[in-house]
């Protein structure tokens, strides 16, 4: 057990951003929050506009992915407060995990040196959208048994007799594929935050995997039924 903790730990320190924050702002509802590591405004005002660059990271413990956030700002020149405003950046920061990334703008007619994030709102992916990598690879898992059954099955020139013989003699393997191999890829998504699959979702992946093998199986009886009529 102590062994496990200190290999979690190694893990953690190794996969959170060693980075110094200037800010640091929570949201209001949302488990996220926005760190300020560096930003930089250059009013020009021959060229009549203002450069402005910030690097950040987002941390996002959200359920839901996020692809763009809205800081509203305060702006200041030369200690005098001009106008607040808002800054979109898109971004693309999925469930409990952070992105490390930088967004430049430039404002023409509009000057300021010193900017003050009062806070700042979040545009969420949908459902699909957030998890589309863990769907995604729960039906190619469906769809990775089913060939490799095919093979086999065309090899062997297989009825549906045989079929349901098979997957009734080897019931325990069956239960294997379908919901002991998902249970441990999605056991090891938890430590998806250590770099460890870290674009499955666990209890996600368990519960699709199951419906992809069992559709899968119902392509296979069609095959046969067809097949059979030949």
């Amino acid at each position: 057990m102590k062994l496990w903790i200190a290999m979690l730990s190694v893990l953690l320190m190794v996969s959170a951003p060693n980075l110094t924050y200037i800010d640091e702002i929570d949201h209001d509802e949302l488990p996220i929050t926005f760190h300020v590591i560096n930003q930089e405004m250059t009013p020009d005002f021959v060229a009549e506009e203002t450069e402005f660059m910030i690097e950040y990271t987002v941390s996002n413990e959200h359920a839901y992915s996020i692809k763009e956030v809205t800081l509203t700002v305060d702006t200041y020149l030369d200690d005098v407060f001009v106008e607040q405003i808002e800054i979109v950046i898109p971004i693309d920061v999925i469930h409990h995990s952070y992105q490390v990334s930088e967004y430049e703008e430039v404002f023409e007619r509009f000057y300021f040196d010193e900017i003050e994030i009062v806070s700042f709102d979040v545009v969420e992916m949908s459902f699909l959208q957030s998890y589309r990598t863990t769907i995604s690879l729960a039906i190619f898992y469906g769809m990775l048994i089913f060939l490799m059954w095919m093979f086999i099955d065309i090899y062997k020139w297989m009825t549906t007799y045989e079929v349901k013989q098979i997957l009734r003699d080897y019931w325990w393997a069956v239960l294997i594929i379908t919901f002991l191999f998902p249970a441990i890829i999605s056991a090891l998504s938890f430590l998806g935050r250590y770099y460890v699959l870290t674009q499955v979702y666990g209890w996600i992946f368990f519960m699709i995997a199951p419906v992809s093998v069992l559709f899968f199986y119902i392509v296979l009886r069609i095959y046969h039924a067809i097949k059979d009529r030949i």
